[in-house]
């Protein structure tokens, strides 16, 4: 009997003119602590060498996967990802943007011990400048820099608040 185990988490990455970013991107969900993953690359009918990168990588590592469409943007690449997604959870990760090789662990034990449908993490903004680059930490989930376990509902009320939706 060939029983297959359940994915935890699905990693969309949505791909379109990011050539210059996508090995850091890629490099940094390959190279995770946790291994109960996938990795979908929806390559967006990018007009650069985006399709070639995501094919090579998925040669390369069996836990990724590409899709390629035409271009329809990031909400379409991003449902397309969601329609190919075998995980218990989703991850939607820039394409441009990279995480932190323990991020997936960190969230995913936290979202099982605290039995959590969502788990927002911290984000940081990096500024390329002539030395060296700067780090600034954005906002969480709801406008908040607290880390804390809400409600759906507490949730909105804080948006509605904060006049800020995510």
């Amino acid at each position: 009997m060939n029983i297959k185990k359940q994915i935890d988490v699905s990693v969309i990455v949505p791909v379109y003119k990011v050539e210059d970013y996508l090995n850091r991107c890629v490099d940094s969900l390959v190279n995770q602590t946790y291994e109960n993953m996938e990795i979908i690359l929806i390559e967006d009918g990018s007009p650069d060498n985006c399709g070639i990168i995501c094919d090579e990588y998925s040669l390369k590592y069996q836990r990724i996967s590409v899709i390629h469409k035409e271009n329809g943007g990031l909400s379409d690449a991003r449902n397309h990802g969601i329609d190919a997604a075998k995980g218990e959870y989703i991850l939607f990760v820039d394409s441009d943007d990279f995480i932190e090789l323990d991020a997936i662990e960190k969230m995913i034990l936290y979202a099982k011990e605290h039995r959590l449908d969502i788990v927002c993490g911290d984000t940081y903004r990096t500024i390329l400048n002539d030395s060296e680059p700067i780090f600034s930490r954005t906002k969480l989930c709801g406008g908040t820099l607290e880390n804390k376990i809400i409600t759906g509902e507490e949730y909105l009320v804080d948006c509605i608040k904060k006049k800020d939706f995510l």
